[in-house]
């Protein structure tokens, strides 16, 4: 009964020291960041890229007019320069067919 009420009387008069420390930071971690953009931009701009290789300039038009993302945007006009790359290689084999 001495020892257990003399270790709570040392408990309570000296602190442990590892519950007396400071914490730190640690400075290996990353730092939080904010995202860039919200969930449902997080697309590559395929479907726009699709509609600007198959329809061409009318498809760029029509992803400029009814769409508001940028990607989407860009990606159409990589489809239409795709597009008129290939009807530039196929137009001499079209020619010399007829």
């Amino acid at each position: 009964m001495r020892t257990l009420l003399l270790l709570l009387t040392l408990s309570l008069t000296h602190p442990v020291p590892a519950l007396n420390a400071r914490i730190t930071a640690d400075t290996t971690a990353p730092k939080p960041g904010k995202h860039r953009k919200p969930l449902y931009e997080k697309g590559h701009g395929t479907l726009g890229f699709i509609i600007g290789l198959v329809f061409g300039p009318l498809g760029f038009a029509g992803v400029c007019l009814f769409s508001r993302n940028r990607t989407q945007r860009r990606k159409a006009l990589q489809g239409i320069l795709v597009c008129v790359f290939i009807a530039t290689l196929a137009l001499p084999f079209a020619i010399k067919g007829n």
